[in-house]
């Protein structure tokens, strides 16, 4: 029995081996010998001082940690190793998820309110959720919360899958009739799957993540290069068109400056051929009696009378 309760387990030796797998020996690990005795004692650690495997499965809490942290990787690499925000987002939807099977295990709240009646003293710092964990978590019951808990847990995966599933079977097929059998579901989705180079990963999630995503941005490249096309052809008709009618609309403007033209100058020789012919020696006709009157008041007038 206390076989490993002295050996090389002192202060140095721990310390040298901190954080090491606990598969190694007793005696290189970090329990001090109490602990290692309590663990022998408990029948947590064999006769040959090692460890011996644990067969309870892990909480439901846990697992769905686990769940939690793979849709964080899924989502952006690496994110599921930041301990802080992985636990906030674990605790914050494990206590939604709690609510909702504790208004399944007591839709109408009888059993919270007379737990409360009865304990008038501690109902006020109690949630509805502690008190149901109270009320059918207990060893009698069997912890009934966290199974109905561990249940709607996993109808939700369940159900995610089927949506992507029959997501990606309406993508690359939307004449389809969803069949209402999941099993012939996965059996189409493996199809499509091998279609696309992804044998062997219907029940991968990520992989038909993958595979919606590529085949919406294989339908978009698609249809931004048909949109292109149909513009190039467009801009082809247009110019088309411009040959066809711009020469004819010059030729039409080029007769309307010429009519024009031709209408003034028609108009200007008109003009021209109108205008009565104009007697010269009557307008350069000398006026005898203004030069007769001109000479007599200014040429023959004395000197004499000019000076006074």
């Amino acid at each position: 029995m206390m076989q490993g309760y002295f050996g090389t387990g002192d202060y140095a030796t721990r310390r040298a081996n901190r954080g090491k797998d606990k598969k190694i020996a007793v005696d290189n690990s970090l329990l001090t010998p109490y602990q290692r005795c309590q663990g022998l004692v408990k029948g947590k650690i064999s006769e040959d001082n090692h460890w011996i495997a644990d067969n309870k499965t892990p909480s439901v809490y846990n697992a769905f940690k686990k769940v939690v942290q793979q849709a964080m990787e899924s989502i952006r690499q690496g994110s599921s190793k930041s301990i802080g925000p992985t636990s906030q987002i674990t605790s914050r939807l494990w206590n939604e998820i709690l609510a909702q099977a504790t208004r399944q295990l007591d839709p109408q709240g009888v059993r919270i309110q007379e737990y409360r009646t009865e304990n008038p003293t501690t109902q006020g710092q109690l949630s509805d959720v502690d008190i149901a964990k109270r009320i059918f978590n207990s060893k009698k019951r069997g912890k009934r919360l966290d199974a109905a808990a561990f249940q709607i847990i996993q109808n939700g995966l369940d159900k995610i899958g089927i949506i992507k599933v029959q997501e990606l079977i309406r993508l690359f097929d939307p004449s389809i009739i969803i069949p209402i059998n999941e099993k012939e579901q996965r059996t189409k989705l493996s199809q499509i799957l091998t279609q696309i180079n992804y044998f062997g990963k219907r029940n991968d999630e990520q992989a038909i993540e993958l595979a919606i995503i590529e085949h919406i941005e294989k339908q978009l490249a698609e249809e931004e290069q048909r949109i292109k096309q149909q513009r190039e052809q467009m801009k082809d008709k247009m110019r088309q068109l411009i040959k066809k009618e711009f020469p004819q609309q010059k030729q039409c403007h080029e007769h309307q400056l010429e009519h024009i033209n031709e209408i003034h100058n028609r108009q200007a020789l008109e003009d021209f051929h109108n205008t009565p012919d104009l007697n010269l020696d009557q307008m350069f006709k000398t006026n005898e009696e203004e030069i007769d009157e001109i000479h007599q008041k200014y040429m023959n007038k004395p000197f004499h009378q000019t000076q006074e």
